[in-house]
C-alpha cells in the first residue's frame, strides 16, 4: 500500500534532493493508495508542487498508483510482481533481467520484499533497478508480524546494506499503528486456542470501523528513530509494539554491478556470505 506519510516523504525528498520528477516510477508489487485524489491534490498544493498536466484533473475519489506517480510528474509507472495483476510479470526472488538495470528514477516497496523467500536477491534487484540518483522507499514489517510474511526486517539491515553499496540514507524510522490496535493484536496472539478463533472477526471489525474510517489518518501513526539510544534500549531490544514497520529512504549515488554487491558486517554476522 501507499500510505499518506509516504506521499509527504516523497514530495519533500524530491524537492530537497532534486530527484528527477519526469522519469519512470517503479514499485515492487501492485501497490494500492490508501488516500483519495482530493487528499492528494490538497497535499500537492500545500507542498507548492503543481499537479502534472499529463494526469489531468483529479476529480474521481478512486485512486490508482499510476495516477499518483503521474500526478506528481513521473512520465510512466511500472509495478513488478508475478501475481498476474502487475504490469511486469517477474519473480523478484530471481535475478533481475539485464534490460531492466538502471531504469527507475524512483522505486517504492510498500510491503512486498518480506514475502519473497530469497529476500537478498530482491534487495539486489532493487539496487540494480534504480538509476544513479534515483530514490528508493522501503516500508516493510520490522517486528511482531506472525504468519503473514517470511521476514520481519531489522531496520539496520537496509541502512547498512544500501550504504555499503553506494546509497545515501535520507531517513530511517520505525512506525506503528495506534495503541488500541496494537494491544488488540497482542491479546489476540496470547489468547488460548479455544477462544482464539473467535477473535479475528472482532479485530477486523475494529479495523474497518475505526482505523479504515480514518482513511489512514497520519495522527494514528507514531514515528520514532530506531537508532536513538533510548529507543534501542527501551523499545527495540525489549519488545517493540505489534505491527511495527521500518521505513527506509535512500538515494543511489554510485553505479552498481550485479557481481560487485557488498554484504556489510552486522555485529555478529560474518562480513561475507
Amino acid at each position: 500500500m501507499i500510505h499518506k506519510f509516504v506521499v509527504e516523504k516523497i514530495l519533500s525528498v524530491c524537492e530537497q534532493h532534486g530527484i528527477n520528477k519526469n522519469g519512470c516510477a517503479y514499485s515492487f508489487g501492485d501497490q494500492k493508495p490508501t488516500f483519495s485524489k482530493e487528499w492528494l491534490e490538497t497535499t500537492i498544493n500545500k507542498s507548492k508542487r503543481r499537479v502534472s498536466s499529463k494526469h489531468g484533473d483529479l476529480v474521481s475519489s478512486q485512486m490508482e498508483s499510476s495516477d499518483f506517480f503521474k500526478s506528481i510528474g513521473y512520465s510512466d509507472y511500472f509495478d513488478i510482481d508475478y501475481n498476474g495483476n502487475a504490469k511486469l510479470l517477474l519473480d523478484l526472488g530471481s535475478p533481475l533481467p539485464v534490460e531492466l538495470y538502471d531504469k527507475a528514477d524512483i522505486l517504492y516497496d510498500g510491503g512486498v520484499i518480506e514475502h519473497i523467500p530469497n529476500i537478498y536477491q530482491a534487495m539486489c534487484n532493487a539496487m540494480l533497478l534504480l538509476k544513479k540518483g534515483g530514490l528508493f522507499i522501503e516500508c516493510v514489517p520490522a517486528a511482531f508480524f506472525r504468519g503473514g510474511c517470511y521476514y520481519n526486517v531489522d531496520p539496520e539491515l537496509f541502512r547498512d546494506l544500501y550504504e555499503a553499496n553506494g546509497f545515501e540514507t535520507v531517513e530511517c524510522m520505525l512506525y506503528h499503528d495506534d495503541i488500541k490496535f496494537r494491544w488488540l493484536h497482542f491479546l489476540k496472539s496470547m489468547l488460548k486456542s479455544r477462544i482464539r478463533p473467535l477473535v479475528p472477526d472482532f479485530i477486523m471489525a475494529y479495523r474497518k470501523t475505526i482505523l479504515r474510517a480514518r482513511n489512514d489518518d497520519l495522527k494514528s501513526m507514531r514515528f520514532i528513530d530506531p537508532f536513538d539510544p533510548v529507543v534501542r534500549s527501551r523499545f527495540w531490544w525489549y519488545g517493540p509494539p505489534a505491527g511495527t514497520h521500518t521505513c527506509d529512504i535512500g538515494i543511489k549515488r554510485h553505479d552498481i554491478k550485479a557481481d560487485g554487491i557488498i554484504v556489510p558486517r552486522q555485529e555478529t554476522y560474518p562480513s561475507k556470505i
